[in-house]
Order: C-alpha cells, then sequence, then structure tokens
C-alpha cells in the first residue's frame, strides 16, 4: 500500500517515455473537460495507482489555467464499490481495482462523468480518444526539458482562462527566446521572431540595448533593417550611423560609406538629405577639398541617389584629374562645373589650382559649353544669373568675340526653350546681337524670330522689335518702290539686295508674332506702340504683293492705311503688283483674262461706284497703262473701264479732256461700241465694298506723266465723241461735270477737315510722350545695317 500511494511512476510505465506522456496528456484533458461540463458528468474517475493520481493532479495545478482548477477536490484513492457512483465528496476521484484487466462500470465515463483508464486507454471516455487540445503538448515539452522558470511567464500569456491554453505554444517559443535575450544570447532570427510577435514587444523595449547591438551587425539583411526600421530611424541612432559614414568616407571605404548612407536614406530620407546638405556645404571647405577623388565622387553619386543638387564645392575640380570626370557627369552637374572653372581669378573658386592649370581647364570648359547638351548650358546660366545684373563676364566668355562655335550654340539654344526673358536682354546688350557678325548670324535661318520670340514684353525687347519695323520700307514689297533719298547721297544702294534684306526681316518678324501667339501670349505687350498695326500692315502688303487677288478680301480703306503705314500710295502697290508680277510680257487682247489679279486689286484700291472714284480710278488706271507697251496698251485701257466701271459713267470719262496720259484711241473707238450697244459688255465683276466717296485724286499725276500715246486725229475723234443723252440737252453733259465738281469739292474739304482735327491729336500725343520714350531710344540697338548702308 505504502508503494501504491508514494509511487508516481509505476513500474509498467518506467520503461515507455511515450506512455507516460500519453498519460498526462489524458489527465490533463481529462481536467479540461470535467472543468467545461455541466452537472451530471462534472466528475472525474482515474483508475490508476494513487501516487501516479496525485502526479496528474500536480500537472494539471501547474499546467493548467488558474480557472481550471480553482476549487478543485479531489481524492487520490477511493475504494471501487457499487456506491462509487454516488461519491460527491471530491470532483476527482482515484481508484484502483488491482487488476490491469478489470475496467470501472462504463457508465461512469459516459453518464456519470469521465473515466481516465490509465491500463488501457480504450476504456476511457470516448472524448478521451480524441488528440488533446492545443497547448497541452507545448506545456509537457516545457516541464520535459526542466525549462520551469519559464512557467510562470507561459501561464501569465496564456491566461486564466481556458481558452488561452491554444497560445500555449507562441507564448512557449516566446518565453523561450526572451530568456535568450537576458541572457545576451539571442541571435538576429530570435530578434526577428520576437519583433514578430506583438506580445513581446515589450520584451524587446526593456533590453534595447541589447537589440540595437545585434540589430546593428546584421544591417545588410533586408528583412533586418525593414523589421526594425523604427529603432533604426531614432535620432540618437541615426545620428550614430552618419559618423560611422563619414568615417568611412574619409578612410576611403567605399562599400562600407555606401552600406551606412543607405540605411540612413532608407530610415529617413529627410535627414539624410540634411546631413549631406550639410556636410558638403559645411565651412570646413578645405576637408572635402582633401577627399581623394573617388569619395568626392561617392558624394556627388549620393547627391544623384536623393535627388540633392551637389554643392559648387563638390563641382570645382580640384585638379585636371577630375576635370574630365566632372564634364561627363550629369548636364545639369557639368554645366556647374564649367560655370566654377569660368569665374575670374578674384573670386577664388579655383584658388586651390595652381595658376597654370586654370587657363587649360578654362579653354576646356569654354571649349565643352560651345557643343554642350542645352541642359549643362541651362545649368550653366542659372549659375550666372545672380552675377549678371553687375557682370557680363560669363556671358562674354562665350559669345565674344563672335565665332563659329559661339555661333552653333546660340543657334542651339535660339531653338530650344533654354533661356528665360531676362536671359536674353543681357545677353543682347552684353554681345550686341543685332550688330556686325552677330547681326548677320541672327538674319541666317529662323534665328531672328527666335530671339525676338524669346525676349519678352519689357521695354527693351520692345525697342528690339521696334528697331526692325522701323527698317522696312516700301522695297520690302517690290525693288521698284526703291527711293534713293532714304539713304545717304553718293550711297552705292542695290534695290534688289535691299529688298532681300527686308522680305527676311519681315519673314522673321512675321514668325515671331506666331510663335507668340501660338504661346497664348498678347502681340500688344510684346510689340512697341503701333508696332502690331506696322507688323499688320506688313503682312498685309506682301500678301497682296504676292496673291494681288487676295486684296479683293480687304477694301479700299485696309489697303489705304496699309500703304500708309509706309509712306506709300495705293498705287505705288498697284505699280510694283504690275512690274513684278510679269503683266508688261502679256500679249493683248489674247492674254487679257490674265489681268485678272491685277484688275482685282485696282478695282478694291480705286471703288469706282461714284463719279468720282469712277474718274480717280481711270485717272490712275491710264497712269499705269503707260508702263504697257503701245501697241497693246489700249487693250489694257479699255479692259479696266469695261471691267470695273459702271456704263452710265462711260460718256463723261470719255468726254474729259484733263488726262494726263490719255485714252488711247482704240480704246475710246471700243468703249463707245459698248455704250452704243454695238459691244456687248462684260459681264459684271463683284466690286469692292461701297466706300464714302474719294476726294479728286487726278491732279495727283504729274507733269511728267504724259505717256508716248498719240492724240487721235479729227476722224477719230467725230467717231468716239460721245452723243448727249437724253434729257439733259445741250448742257446735260456740262451740268453733271459741275455736280460732280461741286460734290468732290464737298468731300474733299471734309476728308480734309478731319484729318487736320487727326494730326493736331497726333501731334500733341507726340509732344507729350516725347520726354517719356528718349531714354528707351538710347538703349535700342538698331539691326545690322542693309545691303548698301542706311
Amino acid at each position: 500500500p505504502l508503494e501504491l500511494g508514494l509511487g508516481v511512476c509505476p513500474r509498467r510505465l518506467r520503461a515507455d517515455a511515450g506512455a507516460r506522456r500519453k498519460v498526462l496528456e489524458r489527465a490533463l484533458h481529462a481536467v479540461l473537460l470535467r472543468a467545461g461540463a455541466d452537472e451530471p458528468r462534472r466528475r472525474l474517475y482515474v483508475h490508476a495507482e494513487p501516487g501516479l493520481v496525485a502526479l496528474a493532479l500536480y500537472a494539471a495545478v501547474r499546467l493548467l489555467p488558474a480557472t481550471v482548477t480553482a476549487g478543485l477536490t479531489f481524492s487520490t484513492f477511493e475504494p471501487y464499490h457499487r456506491n462509487i457512483r454516488e461519491y460527491k465528496l471530491a470532483d476527482v476521484v482515484g481508484t484502483y481495482l488491482g487488476a490491469p484487466d478489470k475496467a470501472l462500470d462504463a457508465d461512469l465515463g459516459t453518464a456519470r462523468g469521465f473515466v481516465l483508464d490509465t491500463f488501457d486507454p480504450a476504456r476511457s471516455s470516448p472524448e478521451l480518444q480524441a488528440p488533446p487540445p492545443p497547448g497541452i503538448g507545448e506545456l509537457l515539452d516545457l516541464v520535459a526539458n526542466g525549462e520551469w522558470h519559464l512557467l510562470a511567464r507561459v501561464r501569465r500569456d496564456t491566461g486564466a482562462d481556458a481558452s488561452g491554453l491554444s497560445g500555449a505554444a507562441g507564448a512557449a517559443r516566446r518565453a523561450r527566446l526572451v530568456a535568450q535575450l537576458e541572457a545576451g544570447e539571442a541571435t538576429v532570427d530570435d530578434l526577428l521572431a520576437l519583433k514578430a510577435d506583438p506580445l513581446a514587444a515589450r520584451d524587446l523595449d526593456r533590453h534595447e540595448g541589447a537589440v540595437w547591438d545585434r540589430v546593428r551587425r546584421n544591417l545588410p539583411r533586408d528583412d533586418v533593417r525593414a523589421a526594425f526600421r523604427e529603432l533604426i530611424a531614432a535620432p540618437e541612432r541615426l545620428s550614430a550611423l552618419w559618423e560611422d559614414a563619414k568615417q568611412a568616407l574619409d578612410n576611403g571605404s567605399e562599400r562600407e560609406w555606401k552600406r551606412l548612407f543607405g540605411v540612413v536614406c532608407e530610415a529617413n530620407a529627410e535627414y539624410a538629405r540634411a546631413a549631406l546638405d550639410a556636410h558638403t556645404r559645411e565651412e570646413l571647405k578645405p576637408r572635402l577639398l582633401s577627399l581623394n577623388t573617388d569619395a568626392r565622387a561617392w558624394l556627388r553619386a549620393a547627391c544623384d541617389a536623393i535627388k540633392l543638387r551637389p554643392t559648387r564645392k563638390l563641382l570645382v575640380p580640384v585638379g585636371l584629374g577630375e576635370l574630365e570626370p566632372l564634364l561627363g557627369a550629369a548636364p545639369a552637374h557639368a554645366g556647374v562645373t564649367a560655370f566654377a572653372i569660368l569665374g575670374e581669378d578674384h573670386r577664388e573658386w579655383l584658388a586651390h589650382v595652381q595658376p597654370h592649370y586654370r587657363e587649360q581647364m578654362r579653354a576646356r570648359a569654354r571649349a565643352f559649353l560651345h557643343a554642350a547638351p542645352l541642359p549643362a548650358f541651362a545649368a550653366y546660366v542659372r549659375c550666372a544669373r545672380e552675377y549678371l545684373n553687375t557682370d557680363s563676364h560669363f556671358l562674354d566668355v562665350l559669345f565674344k568675340p563672335h565665332s563659329e562655335p559661339a555661333a552653333a550654340l546660340l543657334a542651339r539654344v535660339l531653338d530650344a526653350d533654354v533661356l528665360e526673358p531676362g536671359d536674353w536682354l543681357k545677353l543682347y546688350g552684353s554681345a550686341n546681337l543685332t550688330q556686325h557678325e552677330w547681326g548677320d548670324f541672327l538674319l541666317e535661318g529662323n534665328h531672328l524670330s527666335g530671339f525676338l520670340a524669346g525676349l519678352g514684353g519689357d521695354g527693351t525687347g520692345k525697342d528690339v522689335w521696334k528697331s526692325y519695323l522701323d527698317e522696312l520700307t516700301p522695297v520690302l514689297v517690290s525693288p521698284v518702290l526703291h527711293d534713293p533719298s532714304r539713304y545717304d547721297p553718293g550711297a552705292e544702294v542695290d534695290p534688289e539686295a535691299v529688298h532681300a534684306w527686308e522680305r527676311n526681316v519681315h519673314a522673321q518678324l512675321k514668325l515671331a508674332a506666331d510663335k507668340l501667339v501660338a504661346a497664348g501670349h498678347k502681340l500688344v505687350t510684346f510689340l512697341p506702340d503701333g508696332g502690331v498695326g506696322r507688323l499688320t500692315s506688313a503682312n498685309a502688303l506682301v500678301k497682296w504683293f504676292t496673291d494681288p487677288a487676295s486684296a479683293a478680301r480687304a477694301g479700299a480703306i485696309e489697303i489705304s492705311h496699309a500703304c500708309e503705314a509706309f509712306d506709300m500710295k495705293p498705287y505705288d502697290l498697284a505699280r510694283a503688283v504690275f512690274l513684278g508680277g510679269g503683266y508688261r510680257e502679256l500679249d493683248l487682247p489674247g492674254d487679257l483674262p490674265k489681268l485678272e489679279p491685277l484688275v482685282a486689286l485696282f478695282r478694291t484700291a480705286f471703288p469706282a461706284d461714284s463719279p468720282h472714284g469712277a474718274r480717280s480710278a481711270v485717272t490712275y488706271w491710264l497712269k499705269l497703262s503707260q508702263e504697257f507697251p503701245k501697241g497693246p496698251r489700249a487693250h489694257f485701257q479699255y479692259h479696266f473701264v469695261l471691267e470695273c466701271v459702271p456704263d452710265l459713267y462711260y460718256r463723261d470719262l470719255l468726254a474729259d479732256s484733263t488726262y494726263r496720259v490719255p485714252f488711247e484711241p482704240v480704246a475710246v473707238a471700243r468703249v463707245n461700241q459698248v455704250i452704243e450697244g454695238k459691244v456687248k459688255k462684260p459681264a459684271a465683276q463683284k466690286g469692292a465694298r461701297p466706300t464714302l466717296p474719294e476726294p479728286e485724286f487726278a491732279n495727283e499725276v504729274t507733269d511728267g506723266d504724259t505717256g508716248d500715246a498719240e492724240l487721235p486725229g479729227d476722224d477719230d475723234i467725230a467717231k468716239a465723241k460721245p452723243k448727249p443723252r437724253g434729257g439733259k440737252g445741250k448742257n446735260g453733259y456740262k451740268q453733271s461735270r459741275r455736280a460732280a465738281r461741286a460734290g468732290g469739292t464737298y468731300w474733299a474739304y471734309i476728308v480734309a477737315g478731319g484729318l487736320l482735327i487727326v494730326v493736331l491729336a497726333v501731334a500733341a500725343v507726340v509732344v507729350a510722350q516725347r520726354g517719356k520714350g528718349e531714354q528707351q531710344k538710347k538703349d535700342a540697338q538698331p539691326p545690322p545695317p542693309k545691303p548698301g548702308g542706311r
């Protein structure tokens, strides 16, 4: 009996550790089942030696949650008899039958409670045939390994309720890792496991120093940096890492520098930017200059990695050996390098370089910029802007004097959006861009248009526009409008060369205006006062000269205004079109239809829809006809009359004997045939828009414009003399002439008075604005001279 009561491991179990473990697993499981059952099954019957029952109960109390065993009563041995089923003095009742082949009554394990038979597991309650709940095996492993010191931590983590038992495995693992951490034996993988367990955060915090030591030695591992990013990002640790990185830089350890700097960037990019910026801007300039070229390259690469512009100290070469790598770097960096090199000696940016090497560097930097990518040149200009207001050296060194490399650079810059308006203005003032060789350069290709479009709307930019607009003369339309009085006496001027020069300038002015409009700008903010109107007039005149028929969409007033802007008359435009359009070579009358473009221009410029308008139009047409060969001249004369003049004015026109250039007899005869109905008049052409009657223009024909036509003889005159119109009698023609002249005089007075008022108003404005404009005129540079002098 004593041996049965004291022996916790019967002989039958001593040889089989697996059997012993199964007994304890089922015992713990049975206690859990009893605690969760309702009456009448809240009793556990254990068929085992009293000592083994005591051991099982001890295991339950030590390992299971407190609520499972709280208030538990037990008896390690009660004799087995029929009344045992009524035994109510204990929750757990141990009994021993003495014979392994005997079993407890079956209803004890089904209706009365639960039965654990340690002799034959098959005789236990059906619930105990299933595997034990999660957590029991882990708890048994804990004590089987002698880790009793971890048990309190495990029970604390699993809690007092039976539901927490499922977390026993994690609690046991966590307890072992924490124990290793406290003993200083935890590996970085142990730390990663703890970091992944939210319940271990407090333990990691308590041992932060030990954790950091292990993490720091394993920073190259991505999973370590990711798991402990917050720990690494603590200000004091980032500071320590940055100091280590600088030490690696000074020691020339590229691998260590990149590793440490990369860790700092990954943990806190803003801190890395600030620290690197401060390091490269520090006042200890010799420290950066004393680094070897490799270390300086690492610093520049680090700046690129975090999108930090390297300071000038890093981009100024420490010697010739570093020059080419710097110029071969990113264009934005290379431009800064070239800028620092081209600074004059008084700025001391190359004070660390021996004097005889500086000029070599500057020559190389100048050559580099002349052929550099545009982003490099843009970076150079950005650096130079703060100096350009007081020192043009940084532009002079590239563009003065004019050279082929400088011209190639400026051509590329003009084709790209690299410079700001202020940069163009400074370059304009520095290099005298509109003068001499640079002025000729601007007139090549579309350079001038790009320059004007980039100038902006400031005062100086308007002055440049004005200087070119003022150079346009009537020769823009045609060389035949050349006026020698515009040039110095004795100057040899080639009208064709002047015409080509002005056409080129005008084409570039127009292209520049189109660029500004396409970019959403208003021309009035870029061009000088009156500049938009002058450019518009130039555009119209060139278009009408090229396509005379297009003038029909304009009107007499618009043509008059355009001509007036260039101090010419509509007749000058018509004459230029006639001479430049090859109309002299027409074979009339066969080629009469080919006169239509010229007729359309003339019809628009000189409307013949009134007596005075008809007489003025015919006067100018007759004047123009003297440019035509005498043979077909008559066809030229009558064609306009029949095409453009209403027939009710024919008799008066033929009867007028004051024309400086008279009608040819054939022309008179042809018009008379239409008057008499012998020849049908051509279908009426669409005339110009109705306009107010124009003043008398006949007197504008000079005395020298007599022409070379022969006056008709008496017989011709008799044939050509118009018949009196019915209803007016003998004096009808004279009365109509007087009425026409009276009406013409009336309108002439109105127009003259209006012109006088306009002239007086303009004169007042000019006087008021003269003082304001003088200074701007002084600053403006005229464009390069035209061929043959100005």
